[in-house]
């Protein structure tokens, strides 16, 4: 006969036991996860935005006055940051440690 306390009402061992079949997980693999189930979930919902758009709103809109100004802000923004912030980051982030030593 096996004692009650050795095994769970299935017969098998505890989960935190050394005879658990389940090997642990780290943070860094549930991150990884959770990340992957994430980007799963915004392109489907991406993909059902997609055929909602153009089965039900795309016949009916045209080009908004201000669609003709925003685009070229939003470009220069874009150019900004890769030609000025990314510079600056990596000169705080790697090279300044890097040339002091660290």
């Amino acid at each position: 006969m096996t004692d009650a306390t050795e095994t769970t009402s299935a017969g098998t061992a505890p989960a935190g036991s050394a005879g658990s079949k389940r090997p642990k997980r780290s943070w860094g693999e549930i991150a990884i996860s959770v990340a992957l189930g994430v980007a799963v979930l915004v392109v489907l919902a991406s993909a059902v935005g997609t055929v909602i758009y153009y089965a039900f709103y795309r016949k009916n809109t045209a080009a908004l006055p201000w669609h003709y100004w925003i685009a070229p802000v939003l470009g220069f923004s874009v150019i900004v940051v890769v030609i000025a912030v990314l510079p600056f980051s990596y000169y705080f982030k790697v090279w300044r440690l890097k040339h002091r030593g660290r």
